[in-house]
């Protein structure tokens, strides 16, 4: 009894330790950034239009789906600098082993699969994503090592969020 005890502890602590991992692999802290999608309810003056306010949010949530999954494939990339940096070997669930690379995987894919069935929610928003998740995987594999580039892509990222939010509302 105290066996079977044990060995379900053992495997609830592994479920809940991989499943506070793959939520650290979507790096929710990141997606904060994402609140720049809302601006053009403000400057629209859409701020108070529900239906618009639901666009918007709609748009947020896409892109922390975009972000995490941009995120994911770049901790993928870097598994090997990650374990060897200090902090990061600790912090990133891939680095630390707590996230295998195939789970990393399906999570990506079901990301991914979020974002293909809203293109037919939100084509122009869709857009947007696309365009951001294109330049943040070339900041991924070549940009973010090439010195001021990496910095107008970052600026660039928030731009995009900005002009999602206005597609999303139809701002001009």
């Amino acid at each position: 009894m105290r066996s079977q005890r044990k060995n379900n502890n053992e495997a609830l602590a592994k479920f809940l330790s991989q499943s506070w991992g793959l939520c650290k692999l979507m790096r929710p802290k990141q997606w904060v950034k994402n609140g720049f999608v809302l601006a053009p309810l403000m400057f629209s003056g859409e701020f108070m239009d529900l239906e618009a306010v639901s666009r918007a949010m709609f748009a947020m949530f896409l892109f922390c789906v975009a972000s995490s999954a941009v995120y994911i494939i770049n901790d993928i990339h870097d598994i090997e600098n990650d374990r060897r940096h200090p902090r990061k070997s600790k912090t990133r669930p891939l680095a630390a082993g707590i996230i295998s690379i195939p789970a990393a995987l399906t999570l990506l894919a079901v990301l991914y699969t979020v974002l293909v069935l809203s293109w037919f929610i939100a084509p122009k928003v869709m857009l947007v994503i696309i365009a951001y998740s294109v330049l943040n995987l070339a900041y991924t594999f070549k940009l973010k090592y090439l010195p001021v580039i990496d910095i107008f892509v970052i600026a660039i990222g928030f731009v995009l969020r900005v002009y999602a939010g206005a597609m999303a509302v139809g701002a001009p």
